[in-house]
Order: C-alpha cells, then structure tokens, then sequence
C-alpha cells in the first residue's frame, strides 16, 4: 500500500517536472522572438536621421510567434532481437528506420546495446 502511494507521487512529480519543463521551454521561446523583434526596430531608428524619427511608424506588426511551416515529427519504425551472449549478458540490435517523410530525412539507423541481466 506505501509503495503505491510513492508510486503514485514519483508519477505525479515526473508529470509536473515535464510540464514545468515544457512551459520554460515555451516562455524562453517567446522572450527570444520578443528580442529579435525589438533589435530589429531598434536598428530600423537607428539609421533614420533626426528629420525622419518624427514619421518612423509607432506600431508593431510582426508575427510574435513563429509557427513552422513544416511538420519536424518523424515517424519511425524498429526492428530488432536480443541475442543471449552466454550467462547474464545479453546483446539488442535493432533497426530504426523513418516511415513517413517528415522531419529530417534520416536514413536507416543501427542501434547495439548490451544488457546484464540478474
């Protein structure tokens, strides 16, 4: 019974931990356009000269957030075994490889791993 309870808050931690994450990740996202737009102003009114400040525009009208125009999710698939190497020790390998034409154009991958067992 205590060991569900302490299942349950490691979950609940590790769920909020991602969340935290995620939203710092967004927050930080944001704060950075927020800059580039601002230099990008600030640059504009620096090379203006004292007769033409008075009719630099006031406004802002960039896209604040950046919305990319293509899906970066790849879609893969695995294939793979383990082979018992003798005792505890056991040897994957397995095969990624992309099934759909998203994100980065990967080719297929190998992947080893060794895994002790006891």
């Amino acid at each position: 019974m205590i060991s569900v309870f302490i299942l349950a808050i490691m979950m609940l931690s590790l769920y909020a931990s991602f969340n935290s994450g995620f939203g710092t990740v967004a927050v930080t996202r944001e704060e950075l356009r927020a800059t580039q737009i601002m230099t990008q102003k600030l640059k504009a009114i620096r090379l203006l000269t004292w007769s033409q400040l008075p009719t630099a525009p006031t406004t802002v009208s960039d896209e604040f957030v950046d919305q990319p125009q293509s899906n970066l999710t790849q879609l893969l698939g695995v294939v793979g075994g383990k082979i018992n190497l003798g005792g505890t020790f056991l040897l994957n390998l397995s095969l990624l490889f992309p099934l759909n034409d998203d994100g980065l154009k990967a080719k297929p991958t190998p992947v080893v791993g060794f895994d002790y067992v006891f």
